[in-house]
């Protein structure tokens, strides 16, 4: 017998992940393709993007969101954790980065928050198991006599 498993991790995975892919996006957007690398910051929802981060937060939105079909939880985990030394990375060595990298320390805490909202979702939600439970068919023996030789 076996139910329906549904794990709300994912889905926490998953609403991260749109939200920083979408923030990425409207970024790259911003910037433009063109200007890549040495373009202007521009400023979304409040964060200061220079063409490399968006491009970097792009990317991981991405990966959160194709690590949200993952059952086991590990790629979560470790976008999660990648997301978070990224995040600390930009929040608190901002005046030793490079001038194509430079931002808000704010950036790198959101990062950080968004990260850690992930990590703590798979490390502590359950999985649950949902629906009546199913029962699978019968297969016949092996050997069943009209496939064998004899």
């Amino acid at each position: 017998m076996t139910r329906r498993v549904v794990d709300p991790s994912r889905w926490v995975s998953l609403a991260v992940g749109l939200v920083v892919l979408l923030g990425g996006a409207v970024a790259v957007v911003r910037v433009g393709i063109g200007r890549f690398p040495s373009g202007p910051a521009v400023d979304v929802w409040g964060l200061r993007f220079t063409p490399l981060l968006a491009v970097v937060v792009l990317l991981l939105g991405a990966f959160f969101c194709v690590a949200a079909a993952d059952p086991s939880r590990a790629a979560s985990t470790f976008t999660a954790t990648f997301g978070i030394l990224g995040g600390l990375a930009v929040a608190l060595i901002d005046d030793d980065l490079p001038a194509q990298m430079l931002s808000t320390p704010r950036l790198g805490w959101t990062c950080v928050g968004l990260s850690a909202v992930v990590l703590v979702s798979d490390l502590t939600l359950p999985a649950l198991a949902v629906g009546r439970p199913r029962r699978r068919r019968a297969r016949p023996p092996a050997g069943d006599g009209h496939l064998t030789r004899r």
